[in-house]
């Protein structure tokens, strides 16, 4: 969760700094301080809103209901896209805010279907804007920040069991489940598109994220025989499976 509101915020920084073509210490200072202000206002306010949107959701239709549900957060994902904070931003915090209501359950039910709907049509969208012929050129680049990933998420993970007290193995553990990554850095490709950065960021961003989609669960699945490997023990030896046999045999003698 504090990842995806660390990226978040970082997406409105970058978005800031890139889309206005400033370099300015002030510019990007008041972008990174208008999304801290909208995150904490929102924050605040949110809570306090819960109650009317309890009100506004009592005895609707699952057709109202869904409407609602929709227009409201379309509606803070617009505003924060206006003030020039990312939507994701938006989208996050209507969704901290929701979590509140006696009605989450039902609002669960009805938008996760939404979720993998809306998410092949963002990664379609952003398929049609890759020349397939520019992914060669990336590889290199890639694979190499693909490791660095890793490392570095493996070293964060060593750290986090460290100051929570867990056994090291752990580290791996964590590591390698927090490699994979997905949609904010596609986001941050469409906004390097967007600002004229290189062409060679988009083949980059889309060979990145396919090698730790594919790697990061290998490696989840192996954490522990990796760990075992690295720390030179041995493999723990599994307990031999009793048959039916052997315990129709135990109870016979018994």
């Amino acid at each position: 969760m504090f990842d995806d509101l660390f990226i978040a915020m970082h997406i409105s920084f970058l978005s800031g700094l890139i889309l206005t073509g400033s370099s300015s210490f002030w510019t990007v200072a008041g972008t990174s301080l208008l999304a801290l202000g909208f995150i904490l206002s929102f924050l605040i306010l949110g809570r306090k809103l819960v109650p009317f949107i309890d009100r506004l959701l009592q005895e609707k239709s699952s057709e109202l209901f869904i409407l609602i549900i929709f227009s409201l957060l379309f509606t803070i994902a617009g505003f924060s896209e206006t003030i020039h904070v990312a939507e994701a931003i938006g989208a996050l915090m209507a969704g901290l805010v929701f979590a509140d209501s006696r009605y989450i359950k039902k609002i669960e039910g009805m938008v996760l279907p939404f979720k993998d709907f809306f998410g092949a049509m963002f990664f379609f969208s952003f398929g049609l804007s890759i020349d397939m012929y520019s992914l060669g050129g990336a590889v290199g680049w890639a694979t190499f920040a693909a490791a660095i990933t890793v490392v570095c998420n493996v070293a964060s993970g060593y750290f986090a069991s460290r100051f929570s007290g867990l056994k090291p193995k752990n580290s791996v553990d964590i590591g390698f489940t927090l490699s994979a990554r997905g949609e904010f850095s596609i986001i941050m490709a469409n906004i390097g598109k967007a600002g004229k950065l290189l062409p060679v960021i988009q083949s980059f961003v889309v060979v990145y994220v396919l090698i730790l989609s594919i790697v990061s669960p290998l490696l989840t699945k192996e954490s522990r025989n990796i760990w075992n490997k690295l720390a030179g023990q041995d493999d723990v030896s599994r307990k031999p499976k009793k048959k039916l046999s052997d315990l129709e045999a135990s109870v016979q003698e018994n």
